[in-house]
């Protein structure tokens, strides 16, 4: 493929200012992914015990994106049950291996331990639009949905923590969903100008991972609100956006834009969460925005 410039890569991810009420554009792709998971087949699946791995994506360099479910807060009791949790699997094809689950601090070292060797290089600009492309994601701005959504999946047994297959992959026909879609030229200028690893990964893979991660955050916040607490309104910044957004402020935070304490007291109020403001992203990231006419 190719290499376009940074200018063309400005305006490929230019974005107008968004928001993550009903009346967002985000928000019906939002509800149709969560009722997508909603209705998947459990049959008689049991977390630790019988799982499965549905595939979601596959990288250009083959790496198998799935997601394996049911995850461990299905297995909880109470209110604190949560029987949509899942969670992203990769299978690395070329290494012949499945990636370790990433929790949220293992994913920050890794933009950390990647800003370092980028602050190195001076291509700072590299960072600049990856967090362009976690504001995007927040809002499901790259999502695209196809009529049907061809796939594989795989059962697993799981005794004492180790996984054995209880099938070969078997081929399955779901209904569309609206499936992460980065554009591929920005990717590749991205790989292309920060030849680094993202936790053993391509930059495309630690993104789709991601957008595995605040997927399920969405479902697990719409559970606990419409199922278990019976409330009527949207689940709004919660789940997806704030996850998103955080990944953003901490990348925001790499790049010298906001302090250690605004990052820091993000978390202290946002229980686990530390999102970038509209305000703060209209501020530092001003070039990356249309203006209110929609105009460059």
């Amino acid at each position: 493929m190719d290499l376009i410039s940074e200018k063309e890569i400005k305006k490929k991810i230019k974005f107008s200012i968004s928001r993550s009420g009903k009346a967002s554009p985000s928000y019906e792709k939002r509800l149709t992914n969560i009722q997508w998971v909603r209705d998947l087949n459990r049959g008689e699946l049991l977390y630790s015990k019988k799982e499965r791995q549905l595939l979601i994506h596959e990288t250009d360099i083959g790496e198998k994106i799935f997601i394996q479910y049911p995850g461990k807060e299905s297995s909880r009791e109470d209110d604190n049950k949560k029987p949509w949790d899942f969670r992203p699997k990769v299978y690395i094809e070329k290494r012949l291996t499945w990636l370790q689950d990433m929790s949220f601090l293992d994913i920050w070292d890794i933009m950390d331990a990647n800003f370092k060797k980028i602050l190195d290089s001076n291509k700072i600009e590299v960072f600049k639009t990856v967090a362009i492309l976690f504001y995007r994601m927040a809002f499901m701005i790259d999502h695209v949905e196809s009529d049907r959504f061809n796939t594989e999946y795989m059962d697993l047994s799981i005794e004492g923590g180790i996984e054995k297959e209880v099938s070969k992959h078997k081929s399955l026909e779901l209904p569309s969903f609206y499936k992460y879609n980065p554009n591929k030229e920005v990717l590749g200028y991205l790989e292309d100008r920060c030849r680094t690893i993202w936790g053993g990964l391509s930059l495309e893979a630690f993104l789709f991972y991601n957008d595995i991660l605040t997927w399920n955050e969405d479902c697990k916040y719409y559970y606990r609100n419409f199922i278990v607490k019976d409330k009527k309104d949207w689940i709004g910044p919660v789940g997806r956006v704030n996850t998103s957004l955080t990944h953003m402020m901490v990348v925001s935070y790499f790049l010298g834009y906001v302090t250690f304490s605004k990052v820091c007291n993000g978390f202290s109020r946002g229980r686990g969460v530390s999102p970038m403001t509209n305000k703060d992203v209209k501020e530092y990231y001003k070039e990356f925005i249309f203006d209110s006419e929609g105009l460059f």
